[in-house]
């Protein structure tokens, strides 16, 4: 007969607290609740996927029925425990065991489920001392079943013992965790999953490297279970565990690569990029890895750039440091920004290929066309240098320094300060825009949008420029303050001023002799003629863009018809009952009721 082999998850399972990976806090208290046969009726194991919840449950479970524990609690330091060997322990690990009962809250959600629990647990165990029921992913069950639970787990029969295990212990309701003694269970340690891979790797006799270990610990956040089925995979799929092995089966581009892609951006002409794309097959690899790997590389180079040399790149520090000498600081913020917004619109785009080369040509076109407070932006020939001290220090003491070269340097500082004021000014607004769109109030989230925050000064106060058609929303503005100013001074990180100036060009009107505007409800009407509405809307109807800011001058000024009472004038009655098509003009009736009609001068 065949012999059925495991794979290397569940073979490698641990089945004592000794080989339990990573969990140290966890494994102490549930070694100090036996050496003290001091037991809670409902035990509570949280952490995320793969860290060892209901592997220790069960080590757990098999130690409270092992036949070594009596001899652990007189010699813990001596005795191991579960030992493994006795019948229970045997049973347990076999999965065989009459008085461990592991059930699947996924597939077991119902009230008749836990009933049955109820109704099992009263009887006695049949081989241990206790009976145990291990409920994982107990965050499945539903509302109705944990109300059910909550007697038995407040006061369970004394042979009985309840462990829950779960990924999401929000979704755990409150009574029922406030009956656990939770324990927590972080993601495992690198160093420490580093060590159990390699400990694995030796056992299965699995040729490895350092790197490609790294590479998988740093892939599988913490899990040792994904990280076991990732080293099996490379095993089956290359024979043997590197570095570029674990590449190739992941998808994934190297950091030597991506940091390649960085200096060609930064530093390189558009047809090299293209050129360095092509070279490394990138269609092949997974843009999403590739993006969200460029944005921690480019932070690091920020880093470097400001003179703090980052811990734990060693592998493209040296490479790193010569692009930060070559690259300019605003060149360096705008790839950043780039890659931001590319991973915001990812999910909108068909094509994220496409997207991404877009976002990095447009940064290197943009270096090219603007390299006044950079480093050289021509191609580079010279391969990237070891990283040396000056990277961090441009001049040795003693060395004579040009007063001219030291004012291009400050003009240079100045240039990149003012850069990142303007940078961080932008997205404090931007972060207060968006924190008054979540306020649900359409009027206030529409003025403010149209603002624009051009300085920040040392007395705190900000200036923001609207078009000079929002001078009437001043009012708006001001008589808000209360909701809008602490939003505005957590976006700010102060206490800040708000000074709002209206002095931006209007947008242009298309239309000379056509108007059209929201008249009053309390408004009386003109001794004018008027006219029935057309069949269909002229182009100036169809503009509700235009007739918002039209709205805000009759407003804000004696309406048109009053002004031009010497000649003759029609007016048409819009229907804007389409709130699709008319979202703006509606937007403003909410808050001024009346009616909307077009305005035509008759000239002689």
């Amino acid at each position: 007969m065949e012999e059925h082999k495991l794979n290397l998850a569940r073979k490698w399972r641990s089945k004592d607290f000794a080989h339990i990976v990573g969990q140290e806090l966890p494994v102490r208290m549930l070694k100090n609740s036996l050496y003290k046969a001091h037991y809670f009726p409902v035990y509570l194991f949280a952490g995320q996927r793969g860290c060892g919840k209901t592997s220790t449950a069960r080590v757990f479970a098999a130690a409270i029925n092992c036949a070594q524990l009596p001899h652990f609690r007189t010699s813990p330091q001596e005795v191991e425990i579960p030992c493994g060997l006795c019948t229970s322990c045997v049973a347990l690990f076999e999965g065989r065991h009459p008085d461990f009962i592991e059930i699947d809250a996924a597939s077991h959600t119902g009230v008749e489920n836990v009933r049955g629990i109820i109704d099992s647990s009263g009887f006695l165990p049949v081989m241990g001392s206790k009976k145990i029921y291990l409920i994982d992913e107990a965050h499945m069950l539903s509302k109705a079943a944990f109300n059910a639970f909550l007697k038995i787990m407040e006061e369970p029969p004394a042979n009985v013992l309840f462990i829950l295990a779960t990924t999401d212990p929000h979704k755990i309701i409150d009574t029922v965790k406030s009956r656990c003694l939770q324990i927590f269970f972080k993601p495992i340690d690198g160093r420490a999953l580093e060590n159990h891979l390699g400990f694995i790797c030796d056992r299965e006799s699995i040729v490895w490297d350092k790197k490609g270990l790294a590479l998988i610990v740093q892939e599988t956040e913490g899990s040792a279970r994904d990280a076991i089925n990732l080293l099996e995979q490379v095993r089956f799929s290359q024979g043997s565990l590197t570095e570029q092995h674990v590449l190739r089966v992941l998808g994934r581009l190297s950091d030597k690569a991506i940091v390649s892609l960085v200096e060609h951006t930064l530093i390189k002409k558009p047809r090299e990029l293209l050129q360095c794309m092509h070279n490394l097959n990138f269609a092949s690899f997974s843009v999403e890895h590739t993006r969200t790997r460029m944005i921690e590389i480019v932070r690091l180079l920020l880093w470097i750039k400001h003179g703090v040399k980052p811990a734990g790149i060693d592998a493209v520090l040296n490479a790193l440091g010569v692009i930060a000498k070559q690259s300019s600081l605003e060149s360096i913020y705008a790839l950043l920004q780039e890659l931001c917004i590319a991973s915001q619109q990812a999910h909108k785009s068909a094509s994220q290929q496409a997207l991404f080369e877009i976002a990095l040509l447009h940064v290197c076109k943009m270096n090219k066309d603007d390299d006044s407070d950079g480093g050289d932006s021509g191609p580079s020939s010279q391969p990237a240098a070891q990283l040396t001290d000056d990277v961090y220090d441009d001049t040795e003491e003693g060395e004579d320094v040009d007063e001219q070269d030291e004012q291009e340097d400050e003009d240079d500082e100045q240039e990149d300060e003012e850069a990142t004021q303007k940078l961080v000014l932008a997205s404090n607004w931007q972060i207060f825009v968006d924190a008054i769109e979540a306020l649900d109030d359409p009027l206030l989230s529409s003025i403010f949008k149209q603002g624009v925050a051009v300085a920040h000064t040392q007395a705190n106060i900000i200036t923001v420029e609207f078009a000079k058609d929002f001078a009437f929303f001043a009012d708006v503005i001001e008589s808000t303050k209360k909701t809008w100013q602490a939003l505005l001074a957590k976006a700010f990180k102060a206490s800040v001023t708000l000074d709002p100036q209206f002095i931006r060009p209007s947008v242009p009107t298309t239309q000379q002799n056509s108007s059209y505007v929201v008249r009053p409800a309390q408004e009386p009407r003109a001794p004018e003629v008027v006219q029935k509405m057309a069949s269909k809307p002229t182009e100036a109807v169809r503009n509700n863009t235009h007739a918002t800011h039209s709205y805000a001058k009759a407003a804000h000024a004696n309406p048109p018809w009053r002004k031009r009472t010497h000649q003759a004038l029609a007016e048409l009655r819009i229907d804007v009952s389409n709130k699709e098509q008319w979202k703006k003009v509606n937007l403003v009736l909410q808050y001024f009721p009346g009616t909307v009609t077009e305005v035509r001068e008759h000239t002689a």
